[in-house]
């Protein structure tokens, strides 16, 4: 199991986007940085049809797109799809 929290600022939904690696899991949450509020959450098994595009909509929808290469990025270290 593999966590990071990406602490993105105004680029991404509540500043900070944590996510958790598992081998049959991946967490996703948006994080408010001032109130600790979950603002959006996502959980996605990797092997579901459609997985990794999922997550790269999630990530992408609720911060940059270049944002989204580096987590995506550092996830695809972690698991594969």
């Amino acid at each position: 199991m593999a966590t990071k929290t990406f602490k993105i600022g105004e680029y991404a939904l509540g500043g900070h986007v944590k996510i958790d690696v598992k081998p049959t899991l991946v967490g996703v949450k948006f994080i408010c940085m001032f109130t600790g509020k979950i603002e959006a959450e996502l959980e996605i098994k990797p092997l579901e049809p459609l997985a990794e595009r999922k997550l790269s909509d999630f990530l992408c929808n609720n911060s940059t797109s270049y944002y989204e290469g580096k987590m995506m990025d550092w996830i695809k270290l972690k698991i594969k799809f």
